[in-house]
């Protein structure tokens, strides 16, 4: 028999999906979970889960051997969502980082994105990966994908297994530790891993995404979060015209507006930053540093931001660029309410 919880995803499952528009009573899915091994991924997971299946889908497993539970917001509705689909595949593409999956009542294709993710159907706030039991014991054996048992619900992690973590070089399960934790020690060992130059361009994808996570405690500590993210814009500020380090770069810029969000010291720095970079170094930036810097910008705007000038140089430099255009264009009339205007 299951346990549980076990037994709570299961009869969650079974319900009919709410935001179905079909009904099709002959897909009951999965009639049981004891056969299947429960991953949990926070919305702010997006590359880690991408990954996942990209590799899944490279080492040729086949897409009925798991599934996902997506919950999260409609971004054409607003409304809250919970979505069970199959047949997922991912998209990692720089600032995309997209899950594509099949709704299992109505057979719909729907679209994941993060927690702030526009683009996309649903922005996820968490993300339950359903895989099959004699698969997960496979994929753990790996090297590459040891780090999975870290994203089991329930799991007790501590400070203390963090560090014997770092120390044993598991680079990958630290990194899931400390975006759990959320912690002052996650935040330095995400540090020590930031400043080491010998990693992969794959693990530095990950390490500079996991800022991400840290939200929390720089939200309570402002000395942290305006250190994080001078440490962050100077490797932003030494490697954006770098092709080899675009996907970095682009997941520094993201993680800026995560740890600055609470510190108006912290923020203060964002807004200067970013202003620079597309203002100054425009020409020289991928598509997608410019989107994700505008996306960020766009959160902590003021009064001092040059939101024309910005808008111009994107006309110039990406000429006919439909998303970023409409970043501007948002971040100009949102700026317009700011000053009372509209």
């Amino acid at each position: 028999m299951g346990t549980d919880d076990q037994k709570s995803n299961n009869n969650s499952l079974n319900q009919k999906d709410s935001s179905s528009t079909q009904k099709n009573d002959s897909i009951i899915f999965p009639p049981t979970l004891e056969n299947f091994t429960t991953l949990k991924f926070r919305g702010s997971d997006t590359l880690c889960i991408s990954k996942l299946v990209r590799d899944l889908q490279i080492e040729g497993y086949s897409s009925d051997r798991y599934l996902i539970r997506v919950n999260g917001k409609n971004t054409k509705t607003r409304k809250i969502e919970s979505i069970v689909g199959n047949n997922v595949t991912a998209i990692v593409d720089g600032y995309i980082r997209t899950l594509v999956s099949k709704n299992i009542l109505s057979g719909k294709e729907f679209d994941v994105g993060g927690s702030n993710a526009t683009k996309e159907l649903i922005a996820a706030d968490s993300i339950e990966f359903f895989i099959e039991r004699s698969l997960y014991k496979e994929l753990i054996q790996k090297a590459n994908l040891t780090y999975l048992a870290f994203y089991k619900p329930g799991l007790e992690v501590s400070e203390s297994l963090l560090k014997k973590l770092f120390e044993a070089e598991h680079i990958d399960s630290a990194i899931a530790i400390a975006k759990h934790l959320d912690s002052i020690i996650s935040v330095e060992i995400l540090t020590k891993y930031f400043e080491n130059h010998d990693f992969t361009t794959d693990k530095r994808e990950l390490i500079c995404e996991a800022f991400r996570s840290l939200e929390k405690t720089c939200a309570h500590n402002d000395y942290f979060s305006f250190v994080t993210v001078l440490n962050l814009g100077d490797f932003i500020s030494d490697n954006y015209k770098s092709p080899e380090y675009v996907n970095p770069v682009i997941y520094c810029i993201e993680s800026l507006g995560y740890v600055s969000a609470h510190s108006e010291r912290s923020k203060g720095y964002v807004r200067n930053f970013l202003s620079i970079l597309l203002m100054e170094n425009m020409e020289f930036l991928h598509k997608h540093i410019v989107w994700a810097a505008l996306s960020t910008l766009k959160t902590s705007l003021n009064k001092d931001i040059n939101v024309s000038e910005i808008r111009r140089r994107v006309e110039e430099n990406f000429p006919g660029d439909h998303i970023l255009l409409q970043l501007t264009i948002d971040m100009d009339r949102k700026l317009k309410l700011f000053k009372g205007i509209l």
